[in-house]
């Protein structure tokens, strides 16, 4: 069958081999139980109920940004960026000051499908929430062993 001349180009995303649809594939339910009762405890624990919430949020909006732009870990691959998206969401949640970044740069080589862009927009804003958080803190503790 021949391509339609008339057709508009394909994007980027279209040229890397297709993923299944989330449709079709098994929700990891017991995976997003898991993160959310360990992470969160443990952010609980470190961080208070703000951290907490934050914490949960930032890997929430990881998770469903990389389970709607068909990030998946490949088997045939390694790396640290060949991950899943429960395991973007537990990085992120943990290795922030590495995962921000290396997810954010590296999202539209990672993603094998048109993702959602206001998830996208959400991981951006609460990385930059954790980001003032964290230099918020960082200054409140060095001011507070000084005085």
């Amino acid at each position: 069958m021949q391509e339609n001349p008339y057709a508009p180009p394909r994007a980027e995303v279209a040229d890397r081999p297709p993923v299944e649809s989330s449709a079709q594939e098994p929700f990891p339910t017991a995976q997003v139980v898991l993160f959310v009762f360990i992470v969160g405890g443990l952010a609980f624990f470190t961080g208070g109920p703000i951290g907490a919430a934050l914490v949960l949020a930032l890997g929430g909006a990881t998770f469903a940004d990389a389970w709607q732009a068909g990030i998946r870990r490949r088997p045939w691959q390694s790396g640290f960026l060949n991950i899943s998206p429960v395991a973007w969401a537990v990085v992120m949640s943990w290795l922030f000051i590495v995962a921000y970044p290396a997810y954010l740069i590296n999202r539209k080589r990672l993603q094998t499908k048109e993702g959602n862009r206001t998830l996208y927009w959400l991981v951006v804003v609460l990385g930059m929430f954790m980001l003032a958080s964290l230099l918020l803190r960082g200054l409140a503790s060095r001011h507070g062993n000084a005085g």
